[in-house]
């Protein structure tokens, strides 16, 4: 039954990077004009017309953005390989054709599109960078030191491109052109730190760990006055798994540079290495009071620490650094959120609460802390606030379909179903159909808000909807058998899902109640009875939606005076929540079941 089940409530909380061009991107970031062609019709070439008019070629593109926008994929590379047989030379279409071939792992022909780039301009660094990306994916590093040459050869003078030659050869294992090349590039360019970290890099995956660590001295006697010197070697013994020599670099790099946060974490690794938390703890906190590590940074340590330790220690560590950030970070609402966040994942949904509106009040902007505060007070029952808040949120968002939903729960749970309707349905209308978990929430949440209205025959659709999402959802299943029998329909389908429901999660108490009321409604009082039972059994404080049951069963069994007891108990506890029941009153003044 649909008393004490509630609404559900879901809470949300390569080394070679030193040029990545990263084909995979999101085709939809491209920025266009006004739309030349109606969707879904390509542009054909005009045998008659002339193929290189510009004005023609400039309607393909941007049809071919257009689509790309509307993540047509097919459509926009059919546009753009017809474009480049117009006009080979349009460099733009010809990466982004790239591009799509690539997100759509179709590799040769993302190389061969490149390639053809390249014949028409061997200067041309675009196209190699792409070709680059390309032998990346395929781990054909032959290729790839092929064209860091020809990078080389345009661009003498940028270090990038060295090293990410130096670092093909230890992809290939070619250790010994490994070193060497990353000695020519010293040659070349001077100490720079990314040749020793390569270097040591090389030693590393050749077991050389002596070598490694002599290389990384030699690194520090030269950088003396830099930090990021010290810290090399101290992770370097942190990847060594020796943390003692590690904190010994460290100690050494603090006395000298005691203002650098990133020597706290270094020595924060060390000690978890060291299974000493109590001193990583002070060593974080260290790193977190330096407002020169930016928030973001250490908003990224925190999802680090739930990575790397039990959660329950994982919880205690990011609830002190969270006070820490917001310590020193006052006026930044993303400290806010990351610690409602944390005291969420805590169950201390009231405190997380409290944080989330002080990120609000000072960003009223950030979508998902809306959804995190209606969620919240949704849950706690604080059905006024989450009507208030849901509203201010989509005066902002309107289209969001979470803080639709979760106003519309807002206004259903509080029995105002003519103002939750629109709410839920726009939900519906704006909600992805693709993202099953909200679709069921919404599916599920109209089929109770139908029946309340009255609309059975659009309620029974409502739930028919989730459960093909979901056919074994028990929430979906209890509610609409309990429904059903409420309105004496279909009770063999009620009975069937009812049952189900009980299968799949064997005694709860409002599950077991609606089965019995099932049974009720078909005549079936004695079975009716055990199943009565076994709700009460299963709960410490029956409803009184439970116990007026329990009643109208014992007087179809010829029960009248336990009956009417049980009626008058029933009474007691819909007084006691703040409702009163004149059916339930009219039962215990003619004592005899009432419909």
């Amino acid at each position: 039954m649909l008393e004490g089940t509630g609404i559900q409530v879901f809470i949300n909380i390569d080394k070679m990077t030193t040029r990545v061009k990263y084909l995979f991107l999101l085709l939809v970031t491209f920025i266009f004009t006004q739309p030349l062609f109606s969707q879904g019709t390509f542009p054909l070439v005009d045998k008659n017309s002339s193929i290189q008019d510009t004005a023609f070629v400039t309607q393909l593109y941007s049809q071919a953005l257009k689509e790309i926008s509307q993540q047509n994929f097919p459509g926009a590379q059919n546009i753009l390989v017809q474009l480049l047989k117009a006009d080979p030379n349009h460099e733009d279409a010809r990466f982004a054709l790239i591009r799509i071939y690539f997100a759509q792992k179709q590799i040769d022909n993302a190389e061969f599109v490149a390639k053809e780039g390249i014949k028409l301009n061997q200067n041309k660094t675009l196209f190699w960078e792409a070709l680059a990306d390309i032998y990346k994916e395929t781990k054909n590093y032959t290729a790839l030191l092929l064209v860091f040459d020809e990078l080389i050869r345009i661009h003498p003078d940028e270090i990038k491109n060295y090293l990410d030659k130096a670092y093909t050869y230890t992809l290939n294992k070619d250790y010994k052109d490994a070193i060497k090349f990353y000695n020519t590039t010293e040659k070349k360019f001077g100490a720079n730190e990314s040749i020793y970290s390569g270097r040591v890099a090389v030693y590393l995956q050749q077991g050389k760990s002596k070598k490694a660590i002599q290389e990384t001295n030699s690194y520090l006697q030269k950088n003396k006055e830099q930090s990021t010197a010290y810290l090399m070697l101290a992770n370097l013994y942190l990847n060594l798994k020796d943390p003692d020599n590690a904190l010994k670099v460290a100690d050494e790099a603090e006395s000298k540079f005691p203002n650098d946060p990133y020597i706290h974490l270094t020595k924060a690794d060390a000690y978890k290495q060291l299974n000493n938390d109590n001193d990583l703890i002070i060593q974080l906190k260290s790193a977190f009071a330096n407002k020169t590590l930016d928030l973001d940074n250490k908003i990224k340590i925190l999802f680090n620490i739930f990575r790397d330790f039990e959660p329950q220690k994982a919880l205690v560590i990011a609830d002190a650094l969270c006070q820490v950030i917001i310590n020193t970070h006052p006026q930044e609402p993303n400290a806010y959120a990351v610690y409602g966040d944390i005291l969420l994942q805590q169950n201390k949904n009231e405190a997380a609460l409290v944080e989330f509106k002080k990120a609000i009040k000072l960003n009223p902007d950030i979508e998902i802390v809306w959804e995190n505060i209606l969620q919240i007070e949704v849950s706690e029952a604080k059905y006024w606030e989450a009507q208030r808040d849901g509203e201010l949120a989509l005066n902002r968002f309107p289209q969001n379909p979470t803080l639709l939903l979760f106003t519309g729960y807002a206004f259903l749970l509080d029995k105002k179903y003519e103002k939750a309707q629109p709410f839920i349905e726009d939900a519906l209308n704006n909600a992805d159909p693709k993202n099953s978990v909200l679709m069921l929430q919404i599916y599920s949440s109209l089929g109770d808000l139908y029946n309340h209205l009255g609309m059975g025959s659009v309620s029974n659709v409502a739930y028919d909807e989730a459960l093909k999402i979901d056919s074994n959802n028990t929430y979906v299943l209890n509610n609409y058998a309990y429904y059903l029998s409420e309105r004496k329909e279909d009770l063999e389908k009620a009975a069937r899902y009812s049952k189900r429901s009980n299968e799949l999660q064997p005694g709860n108490a409002s599950f077991q109640d609606t089965y019995a009321w099932v049974l009720f409604q078909q005549g079936k009082y004695k079975e009716a009875l055990v199943w009565i039972t076994d709700a009460l059994e299963s709960t410490l404080e029956p409803s009184a939606v439970l116990l007026e049951h329990h009643g109208d069963i014992l007087f179809k069994l010829g029960k009248e005076e336990e009956a009417l007891s049980t009626w008058e108990d029933a009474l007691r506890v819909s007084l006691l929540d703040g409702r009163d029941s004149e059916l339930l009153k009219k039962k215990i003044k003619n004592k005899k079941y009432e419909e």
